[in-house]
């Protein structure tokens, strides 16, 4: 018994909306397949169960929107609706069993692939693509891409890797206290912190010192002097 037409207007827009040409009279099944003698043609055979909303429907779809060569023509027949049109489907692989939901793949007139329910159902949509695919490869003809996408532009580059580093002024560097390389411009005078840091900068402080942070040297040449005055008043030494 038929469904009503409006309760099955979805699925038979699922085949439709991808380019599935739907044959409903035995007319249309014979003018469709008279095209079928040259080239791949693709016959899906539609039904309400679940193994054709679930399995066969969606496995199509998503082997027509691969990579794989695609067939010619797309056709389709829905069992238990459109049944002359069915039957008179039916008569041109007669020695097949009837089956729905099942998918059939004709090269040149003749039947070259054929997948009835039982290799439909228990099965994921994936799967099912994959092995339509293998079979679009071997009997279809290569897909010709319609549009050539432009190349997507590159972004744009951000200021800091187009512009080179600003150079450095070597008079704008702080001095580097971990070493006597000090970098100043030329000619300088010490700075009051260069001064702090490196005694021998500031000549006053310098001179200043006490005697106990003198170097051993120093106090060495002190005392030998002190020694030789006091064996000989006459001889003059200086520190």
């Amino acid at each position: 018994m038929p469904y009503s037409p409006l309760l099955i207007k979805p699925m038979r827009e699922e085949l439709t909306s991808i380019g599935f040409v739907e044959l409903g009279t035995a007319d249309d099944v014979d003018r469709a397949m008279k095209k079928a003698t040259t080239g791949v043609t693709l016959v899906v055979i539609n039904s309400v169960d679940g193994c054709s909303a679930g399995m066969a429907r969606p496995g199509v779809r998503l082997a027509l929107e691969g990579d794989a060569k695609r067939p010619d023509q797309l056709l389709t027949v829905f069992d238990e609706q459109d049944v002359e049109a069915t039957a008179q489907l039916r008569s041109y692989f007669a020695d097949v069993p009837p089956s729905h939901p099942s998918i059939t793949l004709f090269k040149d007139g003749e039947l070259v692939h054929f997948v009835p329910r039982h290799r439909i159902e228990g099965r994921d949509a994936q799967s099912l693509a994959i092995d339509l695919e293998s079979a679009f490869n071997e009997f279809g003809q290569q897909r010709v891409c319609q549009e050539k996408r432009p190349p997507r532009p590159s972004p744009p580059l951000q200021p800091s890797q187009t512009q080179k580093p600003p150079r450095l002024d070597p008079g704008r560097l702080p001095p580097r206290h971990h070493t006597r390389e000090l970098i100043h411009p030329t000619p300088h005078t010490p700075s009051e912190q260069h001064k702090r840091i490196w005694p021998s900068a500031n000549p006053q402080r310098a001179r200043s010192r006490p005697p106990q942070q003198q170097s051993r040297s120093k106090r060495q040449s002190v005392a030998l002097t002190g020694f030789i005055r006091s064996v000989d008043p006459g001889v003059r030494g200086g520190t």
